[in-house]
C-alpha cells in the first residue's frame, strides 16, 4: 500500500505528464484487483482520472468506492462537486 500511494503522491506532485497518469493507473488497476474491497483504494484512483482530467471514469470509480464503503467522505464529496458543476 506505500508503494502504492509514493507512486500516486509521485504523479501528483510532478507536473502533469501523460507517462504519470498512465503509469498510476496501471499500479492502481493491479491494487484494486490485489484489493477489491479496499475503498480507500478505489478512492485514489479516481483522484487520478479526476488529475487526467477523464471525469467518467473518475465517476464510476468513485462510486465502486461507495459501494464498498458508503461512508466514503471523501468519495461522497468529490462526486458532489463533480454533480454541482
Amino acid at each position: 500500500r506505500k508503494i502504492l500511494r509514493i507512486k500516486f503522491d509521485n504523479c501528483k506532485n510532478r507536473k502533469p505528464q501523460k507517462n504519470n497518469f498512465n503509469t498510476a493507473l496501471e499500479v492502481f488497476e493491479i491494487n484494486t484487483n490485489l484489493h477489491p474491497k479496499s475503498s480507500y483504494i478505489f478512492n485514489s484512483f479516481g483522484e487520478v482520472y479526476l488529475l487526467k482530467k477523464d471525469t467518467a471514469s473518475a465517476i464510476v470509480i468513485f462510486k465502486k468506492s461507495l459501494s464498498i464503503n458508503g461512508e466514503n467522505r471523501s468519495s461522497q464529496r468529490v462526486l458532489t462537486k463533480i454533480s454541482e458543476k
